[in-house]
């Protein structure tokens, strides 16, 4: 399962009958973790979702508040609306966080299907099929494009890690690609003797060098 966030910029919430409606995920831009979603990603989710899905708090399957009950894109993003469970005490607590703009976003819970992404040349991942589980209601932190999931950052996705590795990578002047950050994490420096004979771009000893940077940096 992978997340992503949305602040709830334009969210609206119904008093009198507790629905909540407003853009789970948006189109175009890319990504923290280098990914861009296009239009037209969640069509088959769409189709096959005629009941909607599950409305959750922190993405605990545990706290069910909800449901959403219409999904729908546009040119911005996936627009979702939904309704809090009546008389649940977490549902009220989380009506109450939204009215008061205690709530910062939603955040999507999803997977990938074979051959719903692809990679651009300058390594930003494409997604043009998600296959979407639940939307999460969520409180995330005050930096809004971090965009980690709600979960505890122990359980950050390898992905997400190979992405902060790439970042800080190149902001100390050493451009990895996916390929020499995945040999990277998967066998060392070592591995990217391969990756060199097969035509990498970087010597395993000058990306070490940048590592090393990189990690002076990190520590101030």
């Amino acid at each position: 399962m992978e997340y992503k966030f949305t602040a709830l910029d334009d969210v609206e919430v119904a008093a009198d009958t507790r629905t909540i409606k407003g853009y789970a995920s948006v189109f175009g831009d890319v990504d923290s973790y280098g990914d861009t979603i296009v239009k037209g990603a969640y069509s088959a989710t769409i189709k096959a979702n005629k009941t909607g899905l599950p409305m959750l708090w922190q993405h605990n399957t545990d706290n069910l508040i909800g449901r959403w009950t219409s999904l729908k894109e546009d040119d911005k993003g996936l627009i979702v609306e939904g309704r809090l469970t009546p008389g649940h005490s977490m549902a009220e607590d989380v009506y109450a966080s939204l009215k008061n703009g205690d709530v910062d976003g939603m955040s999507i819970g999803f997977s990938i299907p074979a051959g719903g992404a692809s990679e651009r040349g300058d390594g930003v991942r494409v997604l043009k099929k998600i296959d979407l589980r639940e939307v999460s209601v969520v409180v995330m932190p005050a930096d809004r494009n971090a965009l980690i999931s709600a979960v505890k950052a122990a359980d950050m996705q390898r992905r997400e890690f190979r992405a902060l590795l790439q970042k800080a990578m190149r902001d100390a002047g050493c451009e990895l690609s996916r390929k020499d950050a995945e040999a990277l994490l998967d066998g060392g420096f070592g591995a990217l003797t391969a990756t060199r004979d097969a035509g990498g771009q970087h010597e395993p000893e000058a990306v070490k060098s940048a590592l090393l940077d990189a990690i002076r940096t990190a520590r101030g």
